[in-house]
């Protein structure tokens, strides 16, 4: 109950629950602890047979899962616009496959606004748990002979393996670390550790243990955030939390009577049911209404487990009863329907791009794309690369450095007269002389350093070709999200005095102009395009005025503007954007936007050649 109610209201947006993806967490322990004592009784009775275990198993988990997958469809068919379904295709087959966990680590960004609008995203966790339930009774039925007090301390050196490798993984790569079994699984062996001890041993209930196992939970749901590096040992919080509970609130306990009342009670029978179901609605939701409330987020919530009950009695609870059908009619049965699953994600990839819009809209009236389907600047050149395909050869005069938002500036610039530009990018590395980054859950140590490496290169590079006259800076600048204003126009100064510093050194005249981040509103404009033309109303609704500026485009307006101050020339993006307090998603027919912050090819051109008269 406390697991599938804080995951739920933390996917609901609840800024009150900011932590609640910490249900997950105590699904794990939970689900260690109960299949443990599940195979270690029936081992203990002699009989126990693994074809029995993956039969409860298929029969508990995949009827409900079917259903959702089933109902999902049709909405994604109609409803999402083609990178989106694209994704969901995917995700379906990989749903079937028990690997959906290893398919969005690879599109990766859990806490990210695209994701939020991904149905089966919740799915990881289940992959998670079938990849143990495949794997562990066969580990029990191996080393059963070995005896249980050997198997625990097997375990429990699995587990702290495990949770030493998350410890590391998420300075490492946090993505992976996230949504990967081997460095989640230590939370799912921490439960099977306690069935273990309660099976030798019975442990008395204690009103202490049990209310700071109960604090321990509500503290990491209320106080943890989505900057909180998961799993690590902060994830210890809630795991701990979760074994104090199953070990000492027995019903003489306080914490004990209070989860054994019916309401509890009911939100645990039907937990696996709404957890099914609440992602699928609210990726939905926000898919079709784009902006939600909370008034009809708490819709959604009420939503959820009403469909969770119906789903639990009318799907789950009759199909567990069939404990006597053919094992391998049961088998036979699950196989081919995971097969037609297979089977119509790969009809939906294959007709995903050919499709006509809803009400007769074609993709193509407003240069439909999304991130996947445009590359920006020169394509297939990410980092230091000097072939001709990006740009370089003997009659290059110009070097665009930075990030990803510098790609964008490729088109812009080859609008002016003279210019022969070549481009050295690196995503997510910002253009500095000396790095300024420190590791935290969103750069990695690694990652500092090899932005860092880059920019030598860059430098160093710019410095021996005395054909280079020019530089072109772009970068998103994401280093200051978290920054105060003090603190941005400080790192603004460090900025222009090292590159400074650097340009004396070359003992030559270059000119460095930036390419500041284009205006972005505190939505994405270019899903909110898509968003119209899906649902048939007007693409300009997206346009935005300034009060609706992003707090990133807000920080960054302050360090390019300290940098004006300072000397550093930058081109006027934002005038060409917005005029009067207001600013255009879409111009003379154009799209400004790839996405939430680049510009789009075309776009980036068109507005080139407008300021390139000037500047000619």
């Amino acid at each position: 109950a406390l697991a599938v109610i804080s995951v739920i209201l933390f996917h609901a947006d609840l800024q009150i629950f900011n932590g609640g993806f910490v249900g997950v967490d105590i699904f794990f322990v939970i689900s260690g602890y109960l299949i443990t004592t599940i195979i270690v009784n029936d081992l203990e009775n002699e009989n126990f047979s693994l074809t029995k275990f993956y039969k409860r198993r298929a029969l508990r988990l995949l009827p409900a899962l079917y259903f959702v997958l089933l109902v999902c469809i049709p909405f994604a068919f109609f409803w999402m616009i083609p990178g989106q379904l694209k994704d969901f295709s995917q995700s379906l087959a990989s749903v079937n496959l028990f690997i959906s966990n290893v398919l969005f680590w690879k599109e990766a960004g859990y806490f990210s606004a695209i994701s939020e609008e991904k149905p089966l995203l919740h799915t990881w966790s289940l992959a998670v748990e079938e990849q143990y339930y495949l794997i562990f009774p066969i580990f029990l039925v191996t080393l059963w002979h070995y005896g249980l007090k050997k198997i625990f301390w097997v375990i429990l050196l699995l587990c702290l393996t495990s949770f030493m490798a998350s410890e590391f993984a998420w300075r490492i790569s946090p993505d992976a670390n996230f949504y990967l079994a081997p460095t989640r699984v230590w939370e799912i062996f921490s439960g099977s550790i306690v069935a273990i001890c309660l099976y030798q041993r019975k442990i008395i209930g204690s009103d202490l243990y049990s209310f700071l196992g109960c604090l321990a939970i509500l503290i990491s749901i209320f106080f943890y955030n989505k900057q909180t590096p998961f799993p690590s040992a902060y994830t210890l919080l809630p795991v701990l939390g979760t074994i104090l509970i199953i070990l000492y609130a027995d019903k003489s306990t306080l914490v004990g009577k209070l989860l054994s009342l019916n309401f509890f009670v009911g939100i645990g029978l039907i937990s696996y049911s709404a957890y099914l179901w609440h992602q699928p609605l609210f990726a939905f939701a926000r898919i079709r209404l784009y902006e939600l409330n909370n008034n009809i987020m708490l819709l959604l919530v009420f939503a959820t487990f009403l469909i969770g009950y119906l789903s639990w009695r009318f799907i789950e609870k009759p199909f567990r009863t069939l404990k006597n059908l053919n094992n391998n009619m049961i088998f036979i049965s699950f196989a081919l329907i995971a097969l037609v699953f297979v089977v119509i994600s790969f009809l939906l990839l294959s007709n995903n791009m050919n499709r006509e819009m809803i009400n007769g809209n074609n993709f193509s009236k407003y240069k439909y794309t999304d991130e996947s389907y445009e590359k920006i600047g020169f394509p297939n050149c990410e980092g230091f690369n000097l072939t001709p395909s990006c740009g370089h050869d003997d009659t290059t005069n110009t070097i665009a450095w930075g990030d990803s938002y510098v790609k964008h500036s490729i088109p812009f610039v080859k609008s002016f007269k003279g210019i022969n530009i070549g481009q050295l990018a690196l995503s997510a590395c910002p253009p500095f002389v000396e790095s300024y980054e420190k590791p935290n859950i969103k750069r990695t140590k690694e990652n500092i350093l090899l932005c860092s490496s880059f920019n030598q290169k860059v430098l160093n590079y710019i410095k021996g070709n005395s054909s280079i006259k020019k530089i072109i800076l772009g970068s998103r600048f994401t280093l200051i999200e978290d920054m105060k204003v003090h603190q941005i126009e400080k790192l603004a100064e460090y900025f222009y005095i090292d590159l400074k510093k650097w340009l004396k050194l070359i003992n030559r005249p270059i000119d460095v102009i930036i390419l500041p981040p284009p205006p972005t509103p505190n939505y994405d404009p270019s899903r909110c395009i898509n968003h119209k033309l899906m649902t048939g109303y007007n693409p300009a609704d997206c346009d935005f005025k300034e009060s609706d500026f992003g707090e990133l485009y807000l920080k960054q307006k302050i360090f390019i503007d300290k940098l004006s101050n300072l000397g550093l020339d930058s081109y006027p993006l934002e005038s060409a954007i917005c005029q009067d307090g207001f600013c255009k998603t879409i111009i003379n027919k154009i799209r400004v936007f790839r996405d939430d912050g680049h510009l789009r090819n075309e776009s980036s051109e068109y507005f080139g050649k407008i300021m390139g008269e000037y500047y000619n």
